[in-house]
């Protein structure tokens, strides 16, 4: 065993990433103050547990042959067909009758309707259970850090762990096994027995001459490692190896987004250990799915992220679901009424983001911010398991002039400031009152659970004196505002005064909370008490035509007096409008920019800081002359350019998977002058998103 107070070294490349698996960590103190030792045992998370048995037994082998007998006799009955899966279910579970379902696929599965169903050979295994369970993906050794003082107090590195570790009993059914026969087997007796799990480095020791504090106590303990001898495709080996495993014995699926994981009395958990293989009913023995990988399913996406082949997720239920599609395309058609109103209004200043800037930000955020996680979540027999990239931002550099080392500059200053958020945040340990701290824990949510709406005045509006009138921008300095603010923009690399620093928020009062509904509007006409809003996996927002719909076929105009009857009152039918009327706006600024000279100023777009009647409004902007344009009103021309690529169908969804969603962000298509399609590609790529999201269950829209 390894003791230092430095992190030992592993010999690692950066080229390719590490896949951490969960494990369980057990601890135990001896000793007294003097000699106090922490053991601490690893055991494997069943995720890395593999007990397949591919081979088929006899009786398997019948019955899988049934099974198919069955279905020919049906005839596409579908009710029949069911009905023999069900039965296969019942005998084997869903996982072993998905396998037997495939190993026995006739081998005359098109001519089944006209031909006995033929099947391929197997020599049956004789038993039953003849694998040990075991692993073949742990670490070559464990390595442990404690922390306590704020600060690594030890590092201990435990003995090599064998390739393959027996994780549960031989299947040797002679000889049986009980407490004392299993801790006498040399192959795993290191579940019961420490010392036989230091030999096989799966237990470490800690001792006061390590760096143990006296008291024993941590603030935190963190064991992990990583198989550095094997080669990054064998490991890809390995982990396709072991998921193949899991789907044909504890079972493999995807789990979408907002699926309860336990029964409630108010609905039940996404999981069933019966049901049909497959997604959206699709049955094991129909073949691969036929999902085209630029359609961007999430198994073709996360076979991509692991580096695997895609077989090993088809099939799979949800396999073809499109939950980052659907996040692609949500935050594309938000970003001008979020991200994109930040940057460019409330950023706004002498030294504001260059247009470039804001839509590199914005391609960014698009094709890789996700709120709910960049990967589908997965579910290894009754477990579910997200999967997270990360990587250190330490490591990133942030000294150049590239986005990404300018967002790593900025991040790494923003990470200080929420850092000393952490303190706010409820914990158990530590605490003064532990139930109360524990409801706390309790009551905090993953996502939103409401909403309420602000009020802002710049500076410059804000009176000097009761009875005085606000003071005009001109009059205030540049820097007046909001002093913390200013001090984080300059150590982000502002060099000006953002808008934003210029600005007094203020909550609204409790009774103007926003308590609209999010997607669905309430639908009640004739005065009665709107129903709780209930969401659809299967159908769009109603009533038909949707608000979405009518979004994507409405000019500025009627988008902007609001025509719907009734006006959604939902959330995202607020941020759709908004965000549309913007994008209407900046495109209108981008057509008028074009001459030499402009014919309006840099900052014709942005909003004023004060609003009266020396003022215009930016929405003046629509009603403005272009030149070479047909028509030459602004704003008729972009409606005119709506309706052109709607009807050339050209705001078709054309994104492809994978870290290159954003390649045809901005497309437009053929037809128009160079500088009108710069100027009109954001608002065209707002439109592909609201033609994408207008046709997608309304459950969908409400997990974005």
């Amino acid at each position: 065993m390894v003791v230092s107070t430095t992190t030992p070294a592993i010999n690692l490349g950066s080229e390719l990433p590490l896949a951490l698996l969960p494990v369980r960590l057990e601890t135990r103190f001896l000793g007294g103050a003097a000699d106090r030792q922490l053991l601490i045992r690893i055991y494997p998370d069943d995720l890395h547990i593999e007990s397949y048995e591919p081979r088929l037994t006899e009786s398997e082998i019948a019955w899988g042959e049934h099974f198919w007998t069955q279905f020919k006799e049906a005839k596409g009955d579908t009710s029949k067909e069911q009905a023999a899966w069900g039965q296969l279910v019942e005998r084997f579970g869903v996982p072993r009758a998905t396998r037997l379902c495939e190993a026995l696929l006739p081998t005359n599965l098109p001519a089944l309707d006209r031909e006995p169903p033929a099947f391929p050979s197997h020599v049956p295994r004789t038993d039953t259970w003849t694998r040990t369970p075991e692993t073949r993906v742990l670490p070559g050794r464990w390595v442990a850090l404690g922390y306590a003082g704020g600060r690594q107090v030890f590092a201990v590195a435990g003995n090599q762990v064998p390739d393959t570790l027996a994780v549960g009993p031989s299947p040797d059914l002679q000889r049986g096994f009980d407490a004392e026969t299993l801790a006498n087997d040399p192959a795993v007796g290191w579940l019961v027995d420490f010392a036989a799990a230091e030999r096989v480095g799966m237990g470490l020791r800690v001792s006061r001459a390590n760096g143990l504090p006296a008291d024993g106590r941590l603030e935190r303990l963190l064991v992990f490692g990583v198989k550095s001898s094997l080669s990054g495709a064998r490991s890809a080996e390995l982990l396709a190896e072991l998921l193949t495993a899991h789907r044909y014995t504890s079972g493999l699926d995807f789990v979408l987004q907002g699926t309860p994981t336990n029964n409630t009395p108010e609905a039940r958990s996404g999981h069933s250990s019966g049901g049909v293989v497959g997604t959206n009913g699709r049955r094991p023995y129909a073949g691969p799915v036929a999902a085209d990988p630029a359609e961007g399913a999430d198994y073709v996406l996360m076979a991509r992220a692991l580096g695997l082949p895609s077989s090993v997720f088809d099939r799979l239920r949800h396999a073809d679901a499109t939950e980052q599609r659907d996040a692609y395309h949500m935050n594309s058609v938000l970003w001008k009424a979020t991200w994109g109103y930040y940057l460019e209004h409330l950023l706004a200043g002498a030294g504001q983001l260059s247009t470039a800037a804001i839509r590199q930000a914005r391609e960014h955020c698009v094709s890789y911010v996700r709120g709910r996680g960049p990967l589908p979540v997965m579910r290894v027999g009754q477990q579910p398991y997200g999967i997270l990239p990360i990587a250190s931002l330490d490591l990133w550099p942030r000294t150049g002039s590239t986005f990404n080392e300018r967002l790593a500059k900025v991040l790494h200053v923003l990470r200080d400031h929420w850092r000393r958020s952490l303190p706010s945040v409820p914990r158990l340990p530590g605490a003064t009152d532990s139930a109360q701290e524990l409801l706390r824990v309790l009551a905090m949510s993953p996502t939103s659970v409401g909403y309420v709406a602000g009020t802002s005045r710049p500076v410059a509006l804000l009176p000097t004196a009761p009875g005085q009138l606000p003071r005009r921008p001109e009059q205030v300095a540049p820097r007046a505002g909001s002093r913390p603010v200013q001090d984080l923009a300059a150590a982000v690399g502002l060099n000006w005064a953002p808008r934003i620093a210029r600005t007094v928020h203020a909550t609204l009062p409790p009774a103007a909370r926003l308590l609209g509904r999010l997607v669905q509007p309430a639908t009640a006409t004739d005065g009665s008490e709107p129903r709780p809003e209930v969401l659809s996996e299967r159908d769009t927002v109603q009533p038909e035509p949707n608000y979405l719909q009518w979004l994507v076929v409405q000019g500025h105009a009627a988008i902007r007096d609001q025509a719907p009857t009734p006006r959604p009152d939902t959330l995202l039918y607020l941020l759709l409008r908004h965000a549309a009327l913007l994008e209407y706006l900046g495109a209108a600024f981008q057509l008028l920019r074009r001459g030499d000279p402009p014919v309006v100023a840099a900052d014709a777009a942005r909003e004023p800081e004060q609003a009266d009647a020396r003022t215009p409004s930016p929405w003046h902007l629509m009603t403005m002359a272009a030149p070479g344009l047909n028509p030459s009103q602004v704003g008729a021309y972009l409606d005119s350019i709506k309706q052109r690529l709607l009807e050339e169908r050209r705001v078709r969804d054309v994104t492809p998977p994978g870290a290159i969603w954003r390649r045809n962000l901005y497309e437009v298509g053929g037809g128009l002058p160079t500088d009108v399609a710069d100027a009109v590609r954001e608002l065209a790529g707002h439109l592909r998103s609201l033609v994408y999201l207008a046709g997608r269950p309304s459950a969908v829209l409400g997990r974005y």
